[in-house]
């Protein structure tokens, strides 16, 4: 057993949160600034696509728990985890940040108009 008490779980659970909303915040801003003009759809997709992945975590760790009984529990999310990463470096190799999006930084803009105006 890894959580000897509750308090322990419970921080862990909030530092799973914390992580997992630290990873989709920038996600949601390369996404927008990508795709400008089409800022409600990207949006939209990327709702989407969290709500399905739970959705679709929720029916795969039953089936999971009846192929590899002996893992229980510990063995889906050692899947899960496993599949994350793969996604973490597929998008690690496939998304590139544009240099146009580091050229029209509307704080950088916003910081050198203020500079400019003293």
């Amino acid at each position: 057993m890894f959580v000897a008490n509750f308090w322990w779980a419970a921080i862990t659970l909030f530092l799973a949160g914390a992580g997992s909303a630290l990873v989709y915040t920038p996600l949601l801003s390369i996404a927008i600034n990508l795709y400008p003009k089409k800022r409600g759809t990207v949006m939209g997709l990327l709702m989407r696509g969290a709500g399905i992945g739970m959705l679709l975590s929720g029916l795969m760790v039953p089936f999971l728990l009846q192929q590899l009984p002996e893992l229980g529990w510990r063995g889906a999310w050692l899947i899960f985890g496993v599949l994350t990463l793969i996604v973490v470096l597929l998008a690690f190799c496939t998304i590139k940040l544009p240099s146009s999006i580091q050229k029209n930084n509307v704080w950088r803009r916003h910081v050198i108009y203020y500079k400019a105006g003293q």
